[in-house]
């Protein structure tokens, strides 16, 4: 009986741990912009601010879209062809 409490409870704390660990993409943009004619982005700034995310995590995310951005060939700029919006939410 105390061997399958203990199994017990360390599944149940497994789970709790687990739980929201999961994470969902999506990816909105306008299908009639020609991407291929802009070179340049930066964030957009007010989006930014109401992320709810921790100061380790923001700045992962936010590093993560930039390389992203980069890899397929944009640059971050002042004077931007376009804004990038990230947003995201915890769900458990």
């Amino acid at each position: 009986m105390k061997h399958t409490l203990k199994w017990g409870m360390l599944f149940t704390v497994v789970m709790a741990f687990t739980s929201c660990i999961s994470v969902l993409t999506a990816s909105d943009y306008d299908k009639k912009i020609d991407f291929s004619k802009l070179k340049s982005f930066a964030y957009y700034e007010k989006g930014i601010e109401h992320l709810e995310l921790n100061n380790l995590d923001k700045p992962r995310m936010l590093n993560a879209l930039e390389t992203a951005l980069t890899k397929k060939g944009f640059t971050k700029s002042n004077q931007p062809d376009f804004f990038s919006e990230y947003s995201g939410f915890k769900r458990c």
